[in-house]
């Protein structure tokens, strides 16, 4: 089969989206400006969703062909202010910072916990999240690269799995009510590459069984071109935060586990400084 090519528009900016065949496994690899996008489709698999910036896509078999279709351009919901002729508006402060924000773990840190604050109006957050003082981390052993909003916390903690002590440290941080955070471990077992996107998913689902939550997406492909999954979910009202909507990636390397989330309020649409965190996750074979 040869290379087939598409041009798309994602927030202005054209990409490129190829598929070819790999002549040693026979699966269709699916790249996007050159780079992996999504797992390879195999020979009996029919279609593949995969992520290009904010956008949803999904490539499906045509006779010996594909077609690539749009499923959804991510572009927020815009909810206009009231007119200024019949309302009265003033700027409400921020809540004061709280002593923390308590930590809720899975195995191996699937998940934090959530802060969220109501806004004054749709355009002023629009425009802060547009210009987010974003910081470009690396972790010291330079394990990966992401961005923070600022110098991120740190936490760590020791846990025992079967008489192995795994130790788990999270970062975090927490901009006008947006939850940014990173989790990241070395598994006290060994994990092969083919194990890798079961392991990713056990993860996702024994989130969703501890804290009720509802899954919305969930699509196993690679991150930062590595093995995981990505999803969304609906988190319910509970003693440590109000109702949710998560943004999750899992990912495998080498025997280390990282777990990327941005959650905001259930009714907050803005959502875009999700999509430039969730994508600044490099580690080592993507990192410049």
């Amino acid at each position: 089969m040869p290379s087939t090519n598409w041009t798309v528009e994602v927030d202005g900016v054209d990409r490129n989206v190829s598929v070819s065949l790999d002549p040693q496994s026979g699966k269709t690899l699916i790249r996007v400006d050159g780079r992996m996008a999504a797992r390879p489709l195999a020979a009996d698999e029919q279609e593949r969703e995969l992520m290009i910036g904010r956008a949803k896509y999904l490539l499906r078999r045509d006779g010996d062909g594909f077609d690539l279709d749009l499923v959804d351009d991510g572009a927020p919901v815009y909810i206009p202010p009231p007119p200024a002729s019949r309302y009265k508006t003033r700027e409400e402060p921020m809540p004061a910072k709280s002593g923390g924000f308590p930590i809720i773990r899975v195995l191996l840190g699937v998940l934090g916990t959530f802060v969220f604050l109501v806004a004054a109006g749709y355009t002023k957050r629009a425009w802060a999240y547009s210009h987010v003082p974003w910081q470009a981390y690396k972790e010291p052993a330079g394990e990966f690269l992401i961005d923070f909003p600022g110098d991120p916390d740190a936490e760590s903690e020791d846990i025992n799995v079967n008489g192995t002590i795994m130790t788990v440290t999270q970062l975090h941080k927490v901009y006008r009510g947006h939850l940014y955070s990173i989790e990241y471990a070395k598994m006290p077992f060994v994990v092969t590459d083919n194990r890798e996107p079961q392991l990713a998913d056990s993860f996702v689902d024994s989130y969703l069984k501890k804290h009720g939550g509802t899954i919305l997406t969930r699509t196993s492909t690679y991150v930062a071109q590595h093995n995981g999954t990505v999803f969304t979910a609906n988190l319910p009202k509970s003693d440590d935060g109000p109702e949710c909507v998560v943004r999750g990636a899992v990912a495998l390397r080498k025997g280390h586990l990282y777990s990327i989330i941005f959650a905001r309020g259930m009714k907050d649409v803005i959502s875009f400084d999700g999509d430039h965190f969730m994508n600044s996750f490099k580690l080592p074979d993507d990192m410049p």
